[in-house]
């Protein structure tokens, strides 16, 4: 597999989550490229430095700046530390991509999906959350409530996105130091099972009286950022 970019491969050096073969660079480095470099140096990984990558490459924005490097890791220890973000039925690696980033950027550390063979697409997973995914622990499953209940285990609690007669206003809760945050895919929303499993269910009211539910991409930018400045900047 091919990492395009600089951010995607500046942030597989930096968090260290999968294999790194080889990192390609232009003949003459700028600023930023000198410290891909040394970073790439410093973790012992082959550099090549070449001016036509054009046989490797499948999109326009590289700068000349690539990674072969492996998938990450399937199996994985469940980390029992940080905010945990669930997302089920988003199986467009664009938009987890974005998710990524944004959960990241909320200062989530874990990311919980069903289980599914990104191979293929999992370049552009890494180049649309601008690197971001490679700072988050990714945990696929086929059995998503099973490893719920391993957090419950350790005293995590579910919090659903889900709009139903008992759901309250996501930014009128305190939310607990662990907590799991679920939210599902537009098109089915969350499975039962995991419904099931919740502490609380909370929904994003609109200022509006549109009734289109907002995309996984919207409401995880909305939910992750609120509960994070929430508990990480301890502000209400």
């Amino acid at each position: 597999m091919i990492l395009e970019g600089a951010l995607s491969v500046k942030s597989a050096l930096t968090y260290q989550r999968r294999v790194i073969h080889e990192v390609i660079l232009p003949a003459k480095l700028s600023k930023d490229q000198g410290y891909i470099y040394h970073l790439a140096k410093k973790n012992n990984v082959k550099v090549t430095q070449k001016d036509d990558v054009t046989s490797l490459v499948t999109g326009r924005t590289h700068g000349g700046v690539l990674a072969i490097v492996e998938s990450v890791p399937l199996d994985q220890v469940f980390p029992h530390e940080g905010l945990v973000l669930i997302v089920e039925g988003v199986d467009d690696p664009f938009n987890l991509g974005m998710i990524m980033r944004t959960a990241a950027i909320s200062g989530f550390k874990t990311i919980i999906t069903n289980t599914k063979d990104f191979y293929d697409n999992e370049a552009t997973i890494v180049k649309s959350s601008a690197g971001m995914s490679e700072a988050l622990n990714w945990i696929r499953s086929s059995n998503i409530p099973s490893v719920i209940e391993q957090y419950h285990k350790k005293n995590y609690r579910l919090i659903c996105a889900q709009r139903s007669d008992a759901s309250k206003p996501f930014d009128r809760v305190q939310y607990p130091p662990n907590v799991l945050v679920a939210i599902g895919g537009e098109k089915r929303g969350l499975s039962k099972e995991i419904l099931d499993l919740s502490f609380m269910h909370v929904v994003i009211e609109y200022p509006s009286t549109q009734r289109v539910a907002l995309s996984a991409v919207s409401a995880t930018s909305i939910l992750t950022y609120h509960i994070g400045r929430q508990l990480i900047r301890d502000i209400l």
